[in-house]
C-alpha cells in the first residue's frame, strides 16, 4: 500500500493540501499498530502534528523507515468517522514528522 506523507506538516488542511499539489512524497508504508481515539483527541492530534503529543511519543520507537524505504507507521482513527485516518512515521520525534490522511 501506498500513502502520500508530508513532512512537517501542521495540520489536516495542509495534508490535504500538500497531497493535491504532490508536495511531499508518495511512498509504501506497513502500519505497526493502530488506536482508535475519541473524536476529540483524534481532531486535536490531527489539527496539531507538530505539536508533541503523548500518543506519538509511547509508539515513536516502532516508526522508522525500511532498508527498501517502506515506513513503518502508526494509525490513529477518529472513533466517529470512517472517511479517513492519520498514518504516522515520527521517526523517532513525539511529533508526526511525516504524516498521511489514509481514505479505508
Amino acid at each position: 500500500m501506498n500513502a502520500f506523507f508530508s513532512r512537517k506538516a501542521t495540520n489536516r488542511a495542509e495534508l490535504l493540501e500538500n497531497e493535491t499539489r504532490k508536495f511531499g512524497a508518495e511512498r509504501g508504508f506497513k502500519v505497526i499498530g493502530e488506536k482508535v481515539l475519541s473524536h476529540e483527541a483524534y481532531e486535536n492530534l490531527i489539527q496539531n502534528l507538530l505539536e508533541d503529543n503523548e500518543l506519538i511519543k509511547e509508539v515513536t520507537n516502532k516508526c522508522g523507515t525500511e532498508e527498501d524505504g517502506t515506513a513503518r507507521c502508526f494509525l490513529f482513527k477518529d472513533e466517529t468517522r470512517n472517511d479517513e485516518a492519520l498514518l504516522v512515521n515520527s521517526e523517532g520525534y513525539d511529533y508526526a514528522r511525516y504524516a498521511a490522511i489514509v481514505r479505508p
